[in-house]
């Protein structure tokens, strides 16, 4: 999460190229979004090391998933109008997801907006119209959350196993980048995970805040 931060802050600040970043987690993990109740996600999932993003969102457990990030200049929806709105940006930046997917011979369709029916604090068990499901099972597969800054887009995604396609081989993944190029439309692309010296400077700082942070949490008294 430090390293797209990292990533996404160069980028804003003009220093840093659009990026496709694509990795896999060492065993299980929780992410929670940026304004999500610390407390409440701890609670939900006992026991699991919990990292919060900078974007936004409910929590998100890895470990068998895939995790796609993308970092774009807003720059690349204005040839597309229709794209500039919130929604429409999501599913513009899930399309190299997608036609993956399709690729390999499975199929993500759009979900349903469920938002007011299920309060939990796991992004996988609701499902909104920004998220997608695996058409051969009905099951939600992706999630993603996006964070805009000074002219600067951040989109974090998960895409969970599905049920006819092997998502955590290295042909997935190479097919997956040379998509995200392809129906994106932008040269330059860095889409290895390749970090310059500031940016892994910036990333480990990033870490040291939030370490510091949650340490001092901890020795708060209980109110």
């Amino acid at each position: 999460m430090a390293i797209d931060q990292a990533l996404f802050e160069a980028h804003a600040a003009g220093m840093g190229l659009p990026t496709i970043r694509v990795y896999r987690w060492e065993g299980q993990a929780l992410t929670i979004g940026r304004l999500q109740d610390l407390d409440a996600a701890r609670a939900a999932f006992p026991g699991v090391s919990c990292i919060r993003r900078p974007t936004g969102g409910r929590a998100v457990l890895h470990g068998s998933d895939l995790t796609i990030t993308v970092v774009a200049s807003e720059e690349i929806l204005r040839p597309r109008p229709t794209a500039r709105g919130v929604l429409a940006s999501y599913h513009l930046l899930l399309q190299g997801v997608v036609q993956t997917v399709e690729d390999f011979g499975g199929r993500l369709v759009p979900g349903r907006n469920l938002r007011r029916e299920n309060r939990s604090q796991d992004c996988f068990e609701r499902v909104a119209a920004c998220d997608l499901v695996d058409q051969a099972t009905g099951v939600k597969a992706l999630g993603a959350a996006q964070l805009r800054r000074r002219g600067a887009i951040l989109q974090q995604v998960s895409l969970r196993p599905l049920q006819n396609v092997e998502i955590l081989g290295a042909e997935f993944q190479r097919r997956l980048r040379h998509n995200f190029t392809e129906v994106l439309q932008v040269c330059g692309w860095r889409v290895e995970n390749e970090l310059t010296q500031e940016e892994l400077r910036r990333a480990s700082r990033i870490v040291e805040n939030e370490l510091l942070v949650s340490e001092n949490s901890r020795r708060l008294p209980a109110s």
